[in-house]
């Protein structure tokens, strides 16, 4: 779980130089938040995004990469997650929709790309997820544009995307409390919430855990 949290290496498969889209509002926010890590673009016809250097698929990145986030149309995303899976990436945030959200028929879907996940030894988070955010790290991979986030010890559990994200972005505003770790579930094809209260029971930034859950 941890390198949805404190991954060395990002890579934004869906990234966009459209400032409206959430393929490049997500790359502001790590360059907001001052990301620590490397940040790879990937969009097949974008040369240079935001002053990074994109590539045209994850697998033409040098080097490793711990976390990717996929915010493409649905039609792209078993090939998207095949690449992951071929790169040797860790873990894999899939923020697309109209899977289990959108009956039978997606659930089979979301099923075999968990699978695929599985096979290749990758954490799947989602689908419909918005990520995760780490203060201390500079890591926001929400699709909302957040100001700066205060650490503090509160670390939060949100299977909607909405709820997570309008929260996320209450917190950055007002600042009622410092933020540890925040995570969005979504539809829990692979991460659920059991684990992250393990991951966080045992982060010694974690003081409280609070869980937003639409089904345990």
């Amino acid at each position: 779980i941890d390198p949805f949290f404190n991954p060395g290496s990002f890579a934004l498969i869906g990234a966009s130089k459209s400032p409206g889209k959430g393929g490049n509002i997500i790359l502001r926010n790590l360059l907001k938040a001052g990301y620590q890590g490397t940040i790879h673009p990937i969009n097949p016809s974008a040369g240079e995004i935001l002053g990074m250097k994109a590539y045209p698929k994850v697998t033409d990145v040098p080097g490793p990469v711990d976390l990717a986030m996929v915010v493409i149309p649905k039609s792209g995303v078993p090939g998207a997650i095949a690449d992951c899976a071929a790169k040797g990436v860790k873990s894999v945030i899939l923020s697309t929709g109209g899977y289990s959200d959108a009956g039978e028929s997606g659930l089979a879907e979301q099923n075999e790309l968990a699978a695929m996940s599985r096979k290749a030894g990758m954490r799947l988070m989602g689908p419909n997820s918005i990520g995760t955010i780490n203060p201390v790290l500079g890591l926001a991979t929400s699709i909302v544009g957040l100001e700066q986030i205060r650490t503090g010890g509160v670390s939060l559990i949100g299977q909607s995307g909405v709820f997570s994200s309008g929260w996320g972005r209450w917190i950055a505003d007002h600042q009622p409390f410092g933020i540890a770790k925040i995570a969005c579930i979504g539809n829990k094809a692979d991460v659920n919430e059991i684990d992250l209260l393990e991951y966080l029971a045992d982060d010694p930034q974690t003081t409280t855990i609070g869980m937003y859950l639409e089904g345990i």
